[in-house]
């Protein structure tokens, strides 16, 4: 009886669909009709369901407008996306070339460079480093046949200590009139310093001299300084041309002031040595002494070392007297050393003996100079050293005296 009646609804269908085919177009009309086919086909073979499935789309066909223009299909078109390219791969790498070999080619440079002096890599027990030049600097003007003596300050640079069987030894060059060696008076310790001194005398001939000197062990080993303990120092002068004799002015202290060993209360200092606490030595051809007064001859100007019993200095090389030999000097304060206040002496020794004094005196910034005129008739035929001498009185400032053109005077027959 169902399936009956499910037949009736259908016809029904079919003429109500076909009241409304003048609405639709033709082509709209076939899809319909195939599809009520493909409806009854279906329901004809579902006999086995009992209850009825509704269409799962509204019939509003009656609400269409009368005339409907189908939208033209727009065909799809399909943009191929680009691929991203394709990365391209390192090779491995056993691909890759030998790595060049780079040869770079030096080039010389305007300036020159200073090349430190090399040093042992491993510290030898005998080796010495030189320090300074504590008398007579690289260069000196001596005058010829004049005796000296020259000062190096040395450090025990090696690892063995320096007995009093070590020695300072000439090694080549010129000579000078020195000794072979001269033997130390001390020990000296690993990294400590000592001055070794050692009396020469100019050549007579002008020109450029220069002696190098080592040391020599207990056991006769010599030695010196640089990378392999073999290196020399040295004491290098020049001889000028002498200038025209003057027979009244055999020894002119000021010309030979750098032959002279300056000692301060401090030590040993070089010569020249500009002012400081240690002392200092230098020769001005034209002082302007204490008033403003300046004079055309030459003076050595010093100044004591600083503090309590500050002193200088100089010891000059030996010089041998005649008969009616006179020494004589002008001393006093340099200009504008208002606070000048220094004890002055002249001392002498015989033949290497003990020093004894000439004459002593104070000079104060006062205008006043002192003249020394001193007769050395009864040192006739020794050698004498002559020794120029300050001391401060507890106060080195403004302590610059001069002794202006200091020389032995020989009166002419």
């Amino acid at each position: 009886m169902k399936q009956w009646m499910f037949v009736l609804f259908g016809l029904v269908l079919v003429f109500s669909l076909g009241a409304c085919s003048s609405l639709l177009p033709g082509p709209q009309v076939d899809v319909v009709a195939t599809q009520v086919q493909q409806t009854l086909v279906g329901l004809q073979t579902q006999s086995a369901f009992e209850t009825l499935v509704a269409p799962s789309q509204p019939n509003n066909l009656t609400q269409l407008p009368t005339s409907v223009t189908l939208p033209t299909e727009t065909p799809w078109v399909i943009t191929a996306t680009p691929e991203p390219p394709t990365a391209t791969l390192p090779p491995t790498a056993t691909m890759l070339p030998p790595t060049p070999t780079l040869t770079f080619t030096p080039v010389a440079s305007s300036t020159p460079t200073r090349t430190p002096t090399p040093i042992p890599t491993a510290v030898p027990c005998n080796w010495l480093q030189f320090v300074s030049d504590v008398t007579i600097p690289d260069g000196t003007t001596i005058q010829a046949g004049q005796t000296f003596v020259k000062t190096w300050r040395i450090r025990n640079a090696g690892t063995c200590e320096w007995t009093s069987g070590y020695a300072l030894v000439f090694a080549d060059g010129d000579a000078m009139g020195g000794p072979a060696s001269v033997m130390l008076t001390s020990t000296v310790a690993p990294g400590s310093t000592v001055d070794l001194s050692v009396t020469l005398t100019a050549p007579l001939q002008p020109g450029s001299y220069k002696g190098n000197w080592k040391m020599r062990t207990a056991a006769g080993a010599i030695f010196g300084g640089g990378a392999t303990a073999d290196k020399p120092f040295w004491v290098q002068i020049t001889v000028p041309t002498p200038p025209t004799p003057n027979p009244e002015r055999p020894f002119v202290l000021s010309d030979n002031y750098c032959a002279a060993e300056w000692r301060t209360n401090v030590g040993i200092i070089t010569c020249p040595q500009q002012e400081g606490a240690s002392g200092s030595v230098v020769r001005v051809t034209n002082p302007k002494l204490e008033g403003g007064y300046q004079d055309d001859e030459p003076a050595i100007v010093v100044m004591p070392a600083n503090g309590d019993s500050g002193m200088i200095q100089g010891k000059f090389p030996p010089f041998v007297v005649k008969t009616g030999d006179r020494f004589r000097v002008v001393a006093g304060c340099m200009d504008k050393s208002p606070n000048c206040n220094a004890l002055v002496q002249i001392n002498y020794s015989v033949g290497g003996g003990a020093v004894q004094n000439l004459a002593t005196w104070t000079e104060t910034s006062d205008g006043n100079f002192y003249r020394a005129d001193i007769d050395l008739s009864s040192f006739n035929g020794q050698s004498v050293q002559f020794y120029l001498v300050v001391y401060n009185n507890s106060n080195s400032t403004d302590d610059r005296i001069f002794w202006l053109l200091p020389h032995v005077y020989r009166p002419t027959p």
